[in-house]
């Protein structure tokens, strides 16, 4: 079948009730995945990852998807053949759903989206929850099947019903513009929009999961009031969150929201530009961001940069801590499990810290050394200062009385040497301490 070739499909699907789910399963291999991947295990973390999102986790498709892009044809090859032979063991629907994922993405096969399709179908039919889900996206999206958002709705609310945080999301963003076919039936206020209503109710059960999108549409539409009371600092926290979970899109929500002049008690340019530096590292929001980022220039403050620079620093140094914790977590789950490589790889990842640790350590005692240094220095300059201005008196003061003339005559010369010489001493040790903040001022 070719990939624009439209595929036919009797409505509406019959799905089995209650959906088949297993979010326990979900939260080991999405732990599993993050622990593989802090000790630079790809494809075992892509696995991992892969059926995480198979299971229906929060995280699981963005972790999925991210590690894809890092792996070679050659790799995705290898990983295919493993995680078909693994879905074979866990029973039908969850193989066909695996195959179905396969096929639409065209990891290690030719994509095929008319066989996804199928086998998403198949297994929907069979109940299983994120094949509902899948067979709902397919008609949303009008993927090679005829657009139909009633089937979609229809789908997505059983599949929301039944857990699955993408249905909710999607549910939410479907009744925003008013093309749920389910909407929420609940009393609202008469000046808030129903389908806003609804779109709030399944982004709050969505961000309840744990969705870091959800809680990044919640977020802001809570900050400015969009179906549901204002509340900026509730809006801000939930943003704050999506942004923990490197959602690219909270970044560039956060950006926006800081830099909005209408509301001065947000108005933070420099919390605006750090967020918005931040979202410039996804490819999907670098241009928003830099437009963002261009329209503050003239409202943020000297030196702004290197602050935001150095924020952006200690946080990857502290992502880099918690990646550190999750790879001893998982060396440690290795080891109980009797794989005794995992001792030697833990044990090179300590060696590796103390390496570091040593060599900050080295170079902290460098820099106190070079500030001791340059405090004898000083010493000496200090005391050339006074000797230079002692010589200076001396013969400012003696020379007129060889001459007949006053002393007094030649005191302004002698402020003048004295002036001169504190300026410059003054000079030399404000840009000695002061080197990086005097730079700052001048770009």
């Amino acid at each position: 079948m070719e990939l624009g070739e439209v595929v036919s499909i009797a409505k509406p699907v019959e799905v089995r009730t209650p959906p088949l789910s297993d979010p326990k399963r979900a939260i080991d291999y999405q732990d599993k995945g993050e622990g593989l991947e802090a000790t630079n295990d790809i494809k075992g973390a892509f696995r991992a990852f892969f059926y995480s999102a198979t299971y229906g986790h929060p995280r699981g498709m963005a972790s999925r998807d991210r590690l894809a892009l890092l792996l070679s044809d050659g790799d995705m090859q290898q990983v295919r053949g493993e995680l078909l032979d693994e879905s074979e063991r866990e029973g039908e629907p969850v193989s066909l759903h695996v195959a179905g994922i396969l096929y639409e993405k065209g990891w290690g096969v030719q994509q095929n989206y008319g066989r996804a399709i199928r086998f998403f179908v198949e297994a929907a039919k069979m109940g299983f929850l994120m094949s509902i889900y899948s067979t709902a996206v397919v008609f949303s999206n009008g993927m090679h099947v005829k657009k139909d958002w009633r089937e979609a709705a229809r789908l997505y609310n059983i599949a929301a019903e039944a857990g699955c945080v993408y249905a909710m999301s999607n549910l939410a963003r479907c009744s925003a513009i008013g093309l749920a076919a389910v909407p929420v039936k609940r009393a609202t206020p008469s000046q808030i929009d129903p389908n806003q209503d609804a779109a709030v109710h399944w982004f709050s059960k969505a961000a309840m999961h744990g969705d870091s999108t959800a809680m990044t549409s919640l977020g802001y539409k809570m900050f400015y009031g969009v179906g549901c009371k204002v509340d900026k600092q509730g809006g801000v926290f939930l943003m704050k969150k999506g942004a923990e979970a490197e959602d690219e899109l909270a970044y560039l929500r956060l950006a926006s929201c800081y830099s909005d002049q209408v509301e001065l008690d947000f108005f933070l340019p420099v919390e605006a530009a750090y967020y918005a530096k931040c979202a410039m590292k996804y490819a999907s929001v670098e241009e928003e961001a830099k437009s963002l980022l261009l329209r503050l220039r003239d409202w943020l403050p000297l030196g702004w940069e290197r602050t935001v620079d150095e924020r952006i620093k200690l946080d990857e140094n502290a992502k880099e801590r918690k990646r550190k914790e999750r790879a001893v977590i998982q060396y440690m789950r290795e080891i109980e499990d009797g794989e005794l490589e995992s001792m030697n790889k833990l044990m090179q990842l300590v060696q590796t810290d103390e390496s570091r640790a040593h060599e900050k350590q080295k170079h902290l005692a460098d820099e106190e050394k070079s500030h001791r240094g340059f405090e004898c220095k000083f010493f000496i300059l200090i005391c050339s200062h006074f000797y230079y201005v002692l010589c200076a008196l001396l013969c400012i003061t003696q020379y007129p009385y060889r001459h007949g003339a006053s002393p007094i005559s030649h005191f302004p010369d002698l402020m003048r040497v004295t002036l001169l010489s504190s300026i410059l001493l003054i000079s030399f040790y404000l840009t000695h301490h002061c080197y990086g903040y005097l730079v700052a001022m001048i770009w």
